[in-house]
């Protein structure tokens, strides 16, 4: 049998430079043999309807999770899968490269941007900041803003040059100007952030603005949460409300935990902890450590959602594995207490000790009450003040108190009143009822 693949590839290759740079993206965009094998085995016998498995392994996301950054991904594999094109779709850099260059030697300014893109990243190429910069170059010189949103990129971190905010303003401007919504996202946080220039919250919205009204939802989160603070713009719930579902609709979970604190805060809107529990949950579902952790608060105190001590463990583990302080502290509490779990001091030092470990005041606060107590641990009232000054340097108004109580009783240190009242002064002034009632016995409250 004569083999006229070869012939038939010359005969039917594009030469129009928008259809040789399409089969570029195809090529660089496609999936590795390995997987375009595991999308084989896991379709369905239609390709228009891959398994979820399948579909996960080719694009690299689940089927429903779409997002700004898969699209160029998602655009060209799918129109080869469902053209049948099963070779097209198969990742092949030098294939890829060849394309690119054809259709740049065209004058395609999109082929010269992906031509950038290899060469900074190193795709079948060694990589070249260099050679990278020269192609982007050649794009924006024919009207890629893509490309000058990378140049700004490069400039903004210093990827394979020295750090330049200005010159990094500069091709962002140009990309921004453009309409391109990431490019105005970069502006937008160099001004909020203050990187090597000063910081302006007014300038940060505004760029973040303009990329909202781009469908971009990181910057529709932006501009959500910088009207529910007032910080740029005059607050304004109603706005905050709009922008923020429009992102928390697209599954961003920042913008769903947002919309979750509006509505338990009554925020533009009655208070609805159970319309807050939705949001939260949506959030928590995406790995939202925050989420998971406010999310277990209100089982915990049946907020929005029935009490549920064994559902709030389960939450607040799945924060603690991400190593979210303030759940460490509450699983502490679980134990401590017994809700949901056997009463356990031994697991609740465990635990606190985990969370003050890593810097959590009130981790540091509870671990000086099981050793003030004894509880869990040999009682020692040394250890206890020690703790309690390291979680009451950082403004924890429990240990202020617990320090005052033990200058007030010599426990652990010398006794003194004077310094008992100072402790207790500094609790009361963050609104610490037990170190009012203190000052109030002690006449030390004037």
């Amino acid at each position: 049998m004569v083999d006229i693949s070869r012939d038939r590839k010359k005969k039917y290759a594009p030469t129009d430079p928008e259809k040789r740079n399409k089969l570029g993206m195809s090529y660089l965009y496609g999936p590795t043999e390995d997987q375009f094998k595991d999308y084989c085995s896991n379709s369905e016998s239609d390709p228009e309807h891959p398994s979820k498995s399948g579909f996960k392994s080719v694009f690299g996301f689940d089927r429903d999770d779409f997002s700004i950054e898969n699209y160029n991904r998602l655009a060209w594999i799918l129109r080869r899968i469902m053209s049948n094109d099963y070779k097209a779709v198969r990742r092949d850099y030098a294939e890829a490269l060849k394309w690119f260059r054809l259709a740049a030697d065209q004058g395609n300014a999109d082929a010269m941007y992906h031509l950038g893109i290899m060469y900074q990243e190193g795709l079948g190429v060694p990589r070249s900041g260099y050679t990278a910069r020269k192609w982007f170059r050649l794009a924006s010189s024919n009207g890629s803003d893509n490309a000058e949103y990378r140049l700004g990129q490069i400039y903004q971190y210093g990827e394979g040059v020295v750090k330049n905010i200005p010159v990094a303003l500069k091709w962002l401007r140009l990309a921004a100007e453009r309409g391109n919504s990431v490019a105005q996202f970069h502006l937008g946080w160099i001004y909020e952030h203050g990187q090597d220039v000063k910081q302006n919250y007014s300038k940060a919205f505004k760029w973040y603005l303009m990329s909202a009204m781009n469908n971009f939802v990181i910057t529709q989160h932006k501009v959500g949460a910088m009207y529910m603070l007032g910080k740029g713009v005059t607050q304004d719930y109603t706005e905050a409300l709009k922008w923020l579902h429009k992102a928390a609709e697209k599954k961003y979970a920042s913008a769903q935990y947002d919309l979750g604190i509006m509505y338990i805060r009554g925020l533009g809107v009655e208070v609805n902890y159970r319309e807050a529990a939705k949001w939260i949950r949506l959030a928590a579902t995406s790995e939202d450590a925050k989420a998971q952790y406010l999310l277990g608060k209100m089982y915990q105190y049946g907020k929005g959602v029935r009490k549920n001590y064994a559902k709030a463990l389960i939450w607040f583990q799945a924060a603690a594995e991400k190593e979210y302080t303030d759940a460490l502290c509450e699983i502490g509490v679980l134990y401590l207490y017994g809700d949901g779990v056997e009463q356990d001091y031994s697991e609740a030092f465990k635990w606190f000790k985990l969370a003050a470990d890593k810097g959590s005041p009130d981790g540091a606060c509870r671990v000086g009450e099981l050793y003030m107590a004894g509880l869990g641990v040999e009682q020692n009232f040394i250890e206890a003040w020690d703790w309690f000054i390291l979680s009451a340097k950082q403004g924890n108004s429990d240990a202020q108190c617990h320090l005052g109580w033990m200058f007030q009783n010599g426990a652990g240190v010398t006794e003194d009143i004077d310094e008992a009242i100072r402790w207790y002064k500094k609790a009361a002034e963050q609104g610490n009822r037990l170190a009012m009632k203190m000052l109030e016995e002690k006449g030390g409250g004037e």
